[in-house]
């Protein structure tokens, strides 16, 4: 790219001592006074928790960290005063020498950076996390770690600005804390970790049926295909156990992300390799606000390595890949591939004074064009070879839609419009103030483009959000995010190329608005977690052993049982002896009834009727409807309508059992 070499800096260059000074004593005042806010606010937060559990007049613990704020906005404001006294030349000497001692110690500071980087999750996710789950008492925690963090790092490395350490360590460290929160998602638990978990390697297991099961025709996944193609490749290896299969579950989600990650970066050519690593975090982060799921991924990483604006058959082979893995996906990223190529073409594509609009438009135009008709021919395609009913694979787009969701609701407190704006008003702010100052410099035609394209996926986002089933974080909004950090970063690293040449680079954007972009995914990151609490594994054998009892009895005399749920315990042969039987698997059961699809329902009633099955393994079943005063209500108000009540209509509970944490209904024929 021709601009690949265009200046660009953290803070604007300055011309003598003196006014490098004046611009740290900003810097610190700043500092000092975001850093108060914060002080007093986890000081509010934590105060209030203590009255509420009658410790603060008894408990010392409790004492001592009301007192340790307190000392700290105390001395914070202290700083703040001495800084506009006399006193602040005194600061910059003790600041120094602060430095210049640790420096001293070179290889430690290092390794006590490298320490802090465990500090935080072992707070918030140790023991200790019930009482830190205020939010802005997790914002004092990180803030601090991360000023101590950034001293350490600045006095190992001095050639690096003490701001630029700071934000290094601000965002390492709440990418690790991100990280760690898959930590219980790794482990031998027999049942399900979650709602979903466990029917997510059954689906997987259907690529490998054969092997696994004996059995061919069972079908492959209808719902999320390529995340089960991804999740099966563990079955390759025979008789891996199931913690094995969430150690690449929890891979997969780092690996793709960290990939798409570093896609974009190495796209970006920046030539300081300390900027580029913290790029390259942030954008890790900034897609675990969707989350950008690790399957969709693989398209943002193929297309951003390999697409060319340059050239056209080299790409339109990228898009029509991609497109055909988008198309056994998720139909709102059928025009994804051909959208990601078109924005990178907009983005680094003069639009030349005597090349017409439309020749201009055609290589973009042509490349989502196709790239959706590959994505719906591949969809076509694997339908056909799936093994199942075509009116299967459209049940989302009978499913009713709830607009309240976008709003604050029990199932997203922060609601889903209410967040995205979060999310992406920081980015919209640099685009409008870095791109408005020269607009003369660009075509007009490349930002109504790139707006018509952001502008596609932010509402169609937001429509899919409020589909039953969704609207509990930002992931149908994914799309819009990946396009939005791309044209944000185009424009942040001065990428985007004019259509004139002249005037002034485009400058770094204001601390205000660099703060802003910098802060919004930790501050999304600092919302999500909770302490560690593994389950009881031994309650857990106890139960399996319980319900193989059961399963054996049955199956020995020739009946059938059907897993509705934890169907992975065949698949891990964690239960022995039990042929699988393939219909009413719980998530698709949801599916068919979020959709409301009677005909369906109408089988499943017939087989319930005539005790088609001597065992049935399910969650607990009851009549309750809640409503949208609960999280997900309408959900579960259709797996009552649809599910529970035929359920209880025609079968009774011969045991429940309790698998610490999971309680599994074995059910019976009425008599």
């Amino acid at each position: 790219m021709e601009s690949a070499q265009a200046p660009y800096h953290l803070t604007s260059p300055v011309s003598s001592n003196h006014e490098r000074e004046e611009i740290l004593v900003v810097h610190l005042r700043r500092l000092l006074l975001l850093s108060i806010l914060i002080t007093i606010g986890a000081l509010y937060q934590i105060t209030q928790l203590a009255i509420d559990l009658d410790v603060l007049a008894t408990s010392f613990k409790w004492q001592a960290f009301v007192g340790l704020l307190s000392l700290s906005a105390v001395l914070e404001v202290v700083l703040l005063i001495a800084s506009r006294t006399s006193s602040l030349h005194w600061l910059f000497r003790f600041f120094n020498t602060t430095r210049r001692f640790l420096h001293r110690f070179r290889s430690l500071n290092l390794v006590a950076f490298l320490i802090l980087l465990g500090v935080f999750p072992l707070l918030i996710l140790g023991p200790y996390g019930l009482h830190l789950e205020g939010y802005l008492v997790r914002l004092y925690l990180l803030w601090s770690i991360s000023l101590v963090g950034g001293t350490f790092l600045h006095a190992y490395n001095p050639q690096r600005a003490w701001h630029e350490a700071f934000f290094l360590s601000i965002v390492l460290y709440a990418a690790v804390y991100r990280i760690s929160i898959f930590i219980p998602w790794v482990s031998t638990f027999p049942f399900s970790l979650g709602y979903s978990e466990g029917s997510r390697y059954y689906y997987a297991s259907l690529f490998f049926q054969e092997k696994i099961y004996g059995l061919s025709g069972l079908g492959l996944p209808v719902l999320h295909p390529t995340r089960y193609i991804l999740q099966s490749l563990p079955f390759l290896i025979s008789e891996l156990p199931i913690w094995a299969h969430r150690i690449w579950q929890v891979f997969l989600w780092i690996f793709m992300t960290a990939a798409a990650s570093y896609a974009l970066t190495n796209r970006l050519s920046i030539p300081d390799k300390f900027k580029r690593l913290v790029w390259f975090i942030w954008a890790f982060l900034f897609m675990f606000q969707a989350p950008v799921y690790y399957h969709l991924q693989v398209i943002v990483v193929i297309v951003l390595l390999a697409a060319d604006r340059r050239k056209f058959t080299r790409t339109l082979i990228v898009v029509l890949l991609t497109s055909v893995w988008a198309g056994i996906s998720r139909i709102n990223w059928y025009p994804v591939p051909g959208m990601l190529a078109a924005t990178i073409y907009l983005l680094e594509q003069r639009k030349d004074h005597s090349t017409p609009i439309w020749r201009y438009l055609l290589r973009p135009g042509l490349w989502i064009g196709v790239g959706t008709l590959a994505a719906m021919g591949s969809q076509s395609v694997y339908i056909m070879l799936s093994g199942n009913q075509s009116k299967w694979f459209a049940s989302s787009l009978s499913s009713p839609l709830f607009w309240y969701r976008l709003f604050p609701s029990a199932t997203y407190k922060l609601g889903v419009l209410p967040a995205i704006l979060i999310a992406s008003v920081p980015i919209a702010l640099l685009l409008l103030s870095n791109l408005m100052r020269q607009q003369q410099r660009w075509h007009p035609i490349r930002f109504l483009a790139l707006g018509a394209i952001l502008g596609v996926l932010f509402i169609g986002g937001l429509v899919v959000s409020t589909k039953i089933g969704g609207g509990d974080d930002l992931h149908n909004l994914d799309a819009f995010l990946v396009h939005l950090l791309l044209i944000g970063a185009y424009v942040l690293f001065n990428r985007f190329q004019p259509d004139q040449a002249g005037g002034e680079p485009i400058p770094w954007p204001s601390w205000q608005t660099l703060s802003l972009i910098i802060a919004v995914p930790i501050l999304f990151v600092l919302g999500l977690g909770r302490p560690i609490s593994f389950p009881d594994r031994a309650v857990a054998d106890t139960a399996l052993v319980e319900l193989e009892e059961i399963v054996i009895e049955t199956t020995v005399g020739g009946g059938e049982v059907l897993f509705i749920s934890d169907r992975h315990l065949i698949t891990f042969h964690l239960i022995e002896g039990i042929e699988l039987i393939p219909e009413y698997e719980k998530t698709f059961l949801m599916e068919m009834a979020m959709s409301g699809n009677q005909a369906y329902f109408d089988v499943f009633n017939r087989d319930l009727k005539s005790h088609r099955f001597d065992l049935i393994v399910v969650n607990p079943q009851h009549i309750k409807y809640k409503g949208r005063e609960y999280t997900f209500g309408e959900e579960d108000d259709a797996w009552v309508r649809y599910v529970s009540t035929s359920l209880l209509e025609h079968y009774q509970n011969r045991i429940v059992l309790n698998a610490d944490g999971e309680l599994i209904a074995v059910m019976e024929p009425k008599p």
